[in-house]
């Protein structure tokens, strides 16, 4: 079987030597134009959008790999109907993904990005600028998954006030013994003090946080998105910080990637980084075998 590797750059070593162990026969970018007619499985990133016309140039595929837990990049329905499986790495970035909405809450609360310039710029410490802590604040949870439930145990270490969430796919009783409450959308954004957002794209997340919940947060909030940017309303976003209708925000996605508006990375009360929630050497390694573990057990080649 010759399966299409569209990053090898990015691909774990272990996950290369898997394959080859197993006798699967590997195509890398610069041979691949003669080769699609015969690629069976391909392997690619979050970052590669394999719509309809991309996964037409493989007539003969029956596999698409990914190394990402959300798969929003991949044309589900051009697979269902050409009897294409995808095999992604669910799970496999929770810590890391977790850990880094918990560094933006902390980076936000702390302030840290204006201590940091005002050292820069010859100063020391701004008395105006009195730094706030993570025990006792309300944290909301929107999506409650294994991204939403390590989050969740990682602020009971902080001895957060209270975990409320919202998923209507949770698993109830596990999210009772993490502490967290369940309850509505409204609810979350009214009462939160902080809300992170780690919820997959579909059509029914797509734009699920907008002007109206916003509006129901306090001026003391925060708001956490480590999920995808089209998850939430970027010009509504803006507006309600622009008018410091909320204290900030921290993100990791935006609706445009890798060129996000201007406008709102400038802001002073937001904090941005480069979509690098899931960007760790553990996490890295796990996305990048998990895939082809699975893929060799569809094949029979592993137990």
């Amino acid at each position: 079987m010759l399966l299409y590797i569209t990053n090898p750059e990015e691909t774990h070593p272990q996950a290369i030597e898997l394959l080859e162990t197993h006798g699967i026969q590997l195509v890398f970018p610069a041979d691949v134009t003669e080769k699609l007619s015969e690629i069976e499985a391909v392997f690619i990133r979050s970052t590669t959008q394999a719509d309809g016309a991309w996964l037409a140039q493989f007539p003969k595929l029956h596999y698409v790999l990914c190394a990402a837990v959300g798969t929003d990049n991949i044309d589900h329905s051009v697979c269902q109907t050409r009897d294409i499986e995808v095999i992604n790495a669910p799970g496999a970035n929770s810590a890391a993904v977790a850990e880094h909405a918990l560094t933006l809450m902390l980076m936000l609360l702390k302030k840290i990005p204006h201590h940091t310039q005002t050292i820069r710029e010859g100063g020391w410490r701004d008395l105006t600028a009195v730094n706030d802590e993570l025990k006792g604040k309300t944290v909301g949870l929107v999506g409650c998954g294994a991204v939403g439930q390590r989050l969740a145990r990682l602020c009971q270490a902080f001895e957060v006030g209270s975990l409320i969430g919202y998923d209507p796919f949770a698993n109830t009783q596990l999210l009772k013994t993490l502490g967290v409450t369940l309850t509505d959308l409204e609810t979350v954004f009214r009462s939160a003090d902080i809300v992170s957002i780690q919820v997959p794209l579909t059509t029914h997340t797509q734009n699920l946080i907008t002007k109206p919940l916003l509006a129901l947060l306090k001026p003391t909030s925060l708001v956490i998105n480590v999920s995808r940017g089209k998850i939430v309303n970027e010009a509504d976003l803006i507006q309600v910080l622009q008018t410091q209708s909320i204290a900030g925000a921290g993100l990791d996605v935006f609706d445009q990637e890798p060129h996000p508006n201007p406008t709102l990375v400038h802001l002073d009360n937001v904090v941005v980084t480069p979509h690098i929630g899931g960007f760790t050497t553990e996490a890295r390694q796990t996305m990048s075998v998990l895939p082809v573990q699975q893929f060799l057990k569809r094949l029979m080649l592993t137990n």
